[in-house]
C-alpha cells in the first residue's frame, strides 16, 4: 500500500476512534440523569436532567433547563428549548404537552404573574397543549388542550382550556376565556379581559378593553379602551376607541337579530 494511502487510513481510524469515545462519554453522562418525586402530583422534578426519558416524558437531552421545573407524563420537549425558573418560581407542564424546538419558557420572579396550583409565581401548562417552535411564554398559565403557535409571545397570560392561538401573536397581562380563537399576527395587550368564545381575524389589535362572550372581532380592526358586549361583531379594518362607537357596534348588532 502507498505511503499516503497508509496515512490517510491511519488519519481515518484515528478519527472514528475519537468519534466513538465523545460519543461515549456524551451517552454516559446522560444516563446518569435523575428526577425527583414532587408530592402530591403525577408531576416529577427535573433536576441536573440528563436522563432523556422521565415520567414517561420525552425530555432532548439539547434542553436547557434551570430551576424548578415539573413535568407530568407523556410529555415531548424539543432541542434548543429553554426551561428556566427563578429562584422561588417554578414551571409545571401538564400530562401529554409538546413543547416543539427553540421554545423560551421563563418564570420569573421580578415580574407580576398569575397564581396557579403549579405555584403562586410560575408559567405553566395544563394537559394536552402544544406550543409550537419559536414561542415565548413568561409568567403565563395556559390551560388545557390549548394550542399556541410559533413566534407567539405571552407575558402573564391566562388562556383558559381550549385557547387558540395562532402564529406571531403578543398578549400581554390578559385573562381569556374559554375557547380563544385566533388567526395570525394578532395583538393583545391588557390590562385586558376577554369572555368565553373571542374569534379574532388577522392583523388585529385589543387593547385595554373589556370583551363579552362570543365577540367576533374583524381582520385589520383596531380596539383600544372600551367595553364590547356579548355577541358583537366589529368589522374588517374598523378603529374602535370611544365606548360610543363600541355601543353603537352593539345596536347595529341587535338589529340584525
Amino acid at each position: 500500500m502507498p505511503v499516503k494511502s497508509r496515512k490517510k487510513l491511519t488519519f481515518l481510524v484515528i478519527g472514528c476512534f475519537l468519534s466513538a469515545w465523545i460519543l461515549s462519554l456524551a451517552v454516559g453522562f446522560h444516563s446518569s440523569h435523575f428526577a425527583v418525586a414532587a408530592e402530591k402530583s403525577s408531576l416529577v422534578r427535573l433536576q441536573n436532567l440528563q436522563k432523556i426519558v422521565v415520567n414517561s416524558s420525552f425530555i432532548s437531552p439539547l434542553v436547557e433547563l434551570f430551576g424548578n421545573v415539573f413535568v407530568g407524563k407523556k410529555v415531548f420537549v424539543a432541542s434548543n428549548t429553554v426551561l428556566s425558573a427563578d429562584p422561588d418560581t417554578q414551571i409545571c407542564l401538564g400530562n401529554e404537552t409538546n413543547l416543539q424546538d427553540n421554545i423560551l419558557l421563563l418564570a420569573l420572579r421580578s415580574t407580576p404573574a398569575p397564581s396557579s396550583n403549579c405555584g403562586k409565581r410560575s408559567s405553566s401548562t395544563g394537559e394536552r397543549v402544544s406550543i409550537a417552535h419559536q414561542a415565548k411564554i413568561k409568567n403565563s398559565k395556559i390551560g388545557n388542550f390549548t394550542f399556541i403557535g410559533f413566534l407567539a409571545d405571552l407575558n402573564n397570560v391566562v388562556l383558559e382550556d381550549g385557547a387558540f392561538v395562532l402564529h406571531g401573536a403578543k398578549i400581554s397581562n390578559v385573562r381569556i376565556g374559554k375557547n380563544l380563537n385566533t388567526d395570525d399576527n394578532i395583538v393583545f395587550h391588557g390590562p385586558l379581559e376577554v369572555g368565553d368564545n373571542l374569534t379574532i381575524e388577522d392583523d388585529a389589535v385589543l387593547f385595554r378593553s373589556k370583551v363579552g362572550n362570543n365577540v367576533t372581532i374583524g381582520t385589520g380592526a383596531i380596539v383600544v379602551g372600551v367595553t364590547l358586549e356579548d355577541g358583537v361583531k366589529v368589522p374588517e379594518a374598523a378603529v374602535i376607541t370611544t365606548q360610543e362607537q363600541a355601543d353603537t357596534l352593539k345596536a347595529q348588532d341587535l338589529r340584525k337579530q
